[in-house]
């Protein structure tokens, strides 16, 4: 995402060209950039450390903001797709409790097979007996 693009989606997105964006006029401008609405878990994570409710976001505070957020957001979400790639050995699509416990018995053979299956079917919401890619991808993104 260029500079260029980040003040034309600023500029779209504030309406009445007040040169600042209240909380919907900053939601309306990540739909601009992302091409999608949101999820409250990304809006969240993306005001981290800014005060959204009150907020009167400049354009320099807004392309400080993503640039840094969605920076990192990239380097978080490559790192979940690398993992699942490393689990996913048989490039399925899909990872099985076979490969969680083949996974498992390599990088921590003193976790016990019980254990594994147990966390593989927290993880496995659909109870196909597989875990999808979006299945880990929600996983890997839950703050305890």
């Amino acid at each position: 995402m260029s500079i260029a693009d980040i003040h034309h989606v600023f500029h779209r997105a504030d309406a009445g060209s007040k040169g600042y964006l209240t909380r919907d006029d900053f939601k309306v401008a990540l739909v601009g950039l992302l091409g999608y609405e949101p999820s409250k878990w990304e809006l969240q994570y993306t005001c981290k450390g800014v005060d959204i409710d009150n907020c009167k976001m400049t354009l320099p505070e807004f392309s400080r903001l993503l640039k840094t957020k969605l920076a990192a957001a990239a380097d978080e979400d490559s790192a979940i797709r690398h993992a699942f790639l490393a689990t996913d050995v048989r490039c399925r699509g899909f990872i099985t409790p076979d490969d969680l416990r083949k996974l498992f018995h390599i990088t921590s053979p003193a976790v016990p097979s019980s254990v594994v299956d147990e966390a593989f079917f927290l993880v496995d919401k659909t109870g196909s007996g597989r875990i999808t890619y979006r299945e880990f991808e929600s996983i890997m993104k839950q703050k305890f």
